[in-house]
């Protein structure tokens, strides 16, 4: 009987896998991704990075503020890949759990099964990939990372908060093979975005807020999607408690 190869059995486990760091929104699809003229650059990339069998966006950067709606696009491609394809070979991961993930192989060995798992997937969704600055083991093995996904021809998608040329600890070796890669911006939301942003929102929530609301929670996102999201939050769960909906019913009787 054929023993079974401990590496394969271990790559296996790691398809279409979530890190513990990157929790899958099912509700932040391309539909949902509120596109102006700050961002279209980046939406228009990441969903032809679904559509186009070629890869033309190979690897795709996708750069932009905290805040400004790179994890949503990393969610919006794995959605849509998996609409398309339940069989997708998908890893999503934070740039932290692949050092977690290197040092764990680098101890217990063999650091070719860390390769294993990761060059089984069709397409490899990274947030947060300025973390590897300064990191030069997990640079190296990222180098190699790249090329077996450039020799299978599989999708790199990579979202950060700064751009390789603002990464003073990037590797030589590194640095040059972000060369090749996209550059997708995300730039600063104005006000007229924001208040977009909060309509939609507030519609997705089911919530319905005035106008003068809606701006004022607009301003005071700073252009930061995340504070927008959670302002939204806050007033629908205050909307759906007993009480609000008690106080509702009382003024309309």
């Amino acid at each position: 009987m054929k023993e079974a190869d401990p590496l394969a059995a271990e790559s296996r486990s790691f398809i279409c896998r979530w890190s513990d760091n990157m929790k899958r929104n099912s509700d932040q699809t391309f539909e949902s991704f509120v596109v102006g003229k700050s961002n279209r650059l980046a939406f228009m990339a990441a969903k032809t990075v679904t559509e186009s069998v070629v890869k033309r966006c190979n690897p795709l950067w996708i750069v932009g503020r905290s805040g400004s709606g790179k994890t949503h696009l990393l969610n919006a491609v794995f959605n849509e890949m998996i609409r398309k394809d339940p069989d997708s070979r998908i890893e999503v991961c934070s740039a932290e759990d692949l050092i977690n993930e290197l040092i764990r192989h680098i101890r217990s060995g063999p650091v070719e099964a860390f390769h294993a798992k990761l060059s089984q997937n069709d397409v490899l969704l990274i947030d947060d990939i300025h973390v590897l600055q300064g990191k030069s083991q997990t640079q190296k093995e990222f180098v190699k990372l790249l090329h077996a996904a450039a020799d299978r021809d599989h999708q790199v998608v990579m979202a950060s908060s700064f751009g390789p040329r603002e990464l003073p600890k990037l590797a030589a070796g590194l640095r040059y093979q972000f060369r090749a890669a996209l550059l997708a911006d995300i730039q600063p939301y104005d006000p007229e975005e924001c208040l977009a942003i909060a309509r939609e929102k507030a519609k997705r929530a089911g919530l319905s807020l005035p106008e003068e609301s809606l701006q004022q929670i607009a301003s005071r996102s700073e252009g930061d999607v995340r504070r927008i999201e959670g302002e939204i939050a806050e007033l629908t769960f205050h909307a759906n408690e007993p009480d609000a909906r008690n106080r509702e019913t009382e003024v309309s009787s």
